[in-house]
């Protein structure tokens, strides 16, 4: 695609900007909502939804005056997710070492200033612990997770240090650093170590282990992580599943070209 020209067209870009603010916290939005997240004045507003809810994208509850995701953004999202090659390469390996250590697996790749886990992996015997923390996926902060420190590692330095200065930075729990010259560390550290860590960031008590994968231009294309209760990451457990976590994802990055 020619980038160097701008062929956008503004009506198509409000309309898919609405689309992107539904997320896992914003599942269901009234038109005062959408328009004032927007910026679009609520009558313009009104005709996008119109025209998205025609095609499918959008759909709207007459009775509680909401609009949600329609049907055609999941058929997308499936028909996308099965043919990322990243994913049936590594969904095999991934589920071998779910079986063999009963972990939780899950795969992430980069979406603009986010983690998208693509894939969650559990294992055939799913223990009690993995039942409850089962989660489809979603969107999760770089700095927040190890797969996405591993990304940012990857950063040059000024683009990283861009980063760093205009990212919003949350407190999901009390373990979340929030500190932007820690994060910085912890980042430049998952770089030079090759694999990173979260520590309850995200979810209180939920640890995870996490390693790069490369494609045959050694460029980082996803992330996989070893992910469970700290009880079962931390401590004397946490060597081998570095380990683990580190072979599966060179396995995974041979298998998509990458050169030893």
């Amino acid at each position: 695609m020619n980038t160097s020209k701008d062929y956008t067209i503004s009506a198509v870009q409000k309309a898919l900007k609405i689309l992107k603010l539904f997320d896992e916290n914003h599942f269901e939005m009234s038109l005062s909502e959408i328009s004032a997240m927007t910026g679009v004045g609520k009558s313009s507003t009104l005709r996008l939804l119109y025209t998205l809810a025609s095609e499918g994208f959008i759909e709207f509850d007459e009775k509680n005056k909401t609009y949600s995701l329609g049907l055609v953004p999941l058929h997308l999202s499936i028909l996308k997710k099965n043919h990322l090659d990243v994913r049936k390469i590594a969904v095999p390996y991934l589920q071998e070492i779910s079986d063999t250590k009963d972990v939780i697996c899950y795969l992430g790749i980069q979406r603009e200033d986010k983690v998208l886990m693509i894939e969650c992996v559990v294992p055939r015997i799913a223990p009690s612990w993995a039942q409850l923390m089962i989660r489809p996926g979603g969107m999760r902060e770089l700095y927040s997770t190890g797969i996405g420190r591993l990304f940012l590692s990857r950063m040059p330095e000024e683009e990283l240090e861009e980063y760093l200065n205009h990212v919003q930075v949350e407190q999901f729990t009390d373990k979340t650093v929030t500190d932007k010259t820690k994060l910085h560390e912890l980042i430049k550290k998952a770089g030079k170590e090759g694999y990173s860590f979260n520590d309850g960031e995200n979810e209180p008590y939920i640890s995870s282990v996490c390693a790069p994968v490369f494609d045959y231009n050694k460029d980082m294309v996803a992330g996989i992580s070893i992910c469970g209760i700290q009880e079962l990451i931390d401590g004397d457990r946490r060597e081998e599943l570095i380990h683990d976590i580190v072979r599966t994802a060179g396995r995974i990055s041979a298998r998509l070209g990458c050169p030893a």
